[in-house]
């Protein structure tokens, strides 16, 4: 099955809620829960490099 995908701006493609932009990983309410457990993304990296060394 081939789609065209075209792209399209968020003015022209309302969803029924507002959405901030990049907030995908964002954990605003995790810390205000007090369960921020997201460590930050470059030790995540570095640690993912370390480990899949020979793979990459």
């Amino acid at each position: 099955m081939e789609v065209a995908i075209e792209p399209c701006t968020t003015e022209e493609f309302r969803r029924p809620a507002p959405r901030p932009s990049r907030s995908s990983l964002a954990n605003r309410r995790l810390t205000e829960a007090g369960l921020n457990r997201m460590r930050p993304w470059q030790e995540a990296l570095r640690e993912f490099i370390e480990t899949n060394q020979g793979e990459l």
